[in-house]
């Protein structure tokens, strides 16, 4: 992913689920979900383990996000993986995710 597809990204969408957002604060993800609640961005957290993290309610599954998903970010697992099972997730009741985006393939994928 391009430094312009990730200001493309943020430019466009506000609100971010993280998927495996850690509650630990020394986590990465943890200080990433700071970071991005400072700059005004909606922060939904995905973590089947917690029930908040950062003040925030955390769900089990993008499927149990309630309202418009906009960006999935994760840093768990491969984006050629997760991806396909994270859009089939928010299909169906809801517009879809608009962008997937993993640090660890450095590739955006769009639905």
């Amino acid at each position: 992913m391009s430094a312009e597809d990730c200001l493309r990204i943020l430019d466009r969408y506000r609100r971010i689920v993280m998927v495996g957002l850690s509650a630990n604060p020394m986590r990465p993800s943890h200080f990433a979900a700071i970071y991005m609640l400072s700059k005004g961005y909606d922060i939904v957290p995905v973590n089947p383990r917690e029930k908040q993290i950062l003040g925030r309610t955390c769900y089990a599954s993008v499927r149990d996000v309630p309202g418009p998903v906009e960006i999935v970010e994760h840093g768990v697992i491969p984006l050629n993986f997760a991806c396909p099972n994270l859009i089939a997730q928010a299909d169906g009741t809801r517009t879809g995710i608009s962008d997937a985006a993993s640090p660890w393939s450095g590739a955006v994928a769009q639905a």
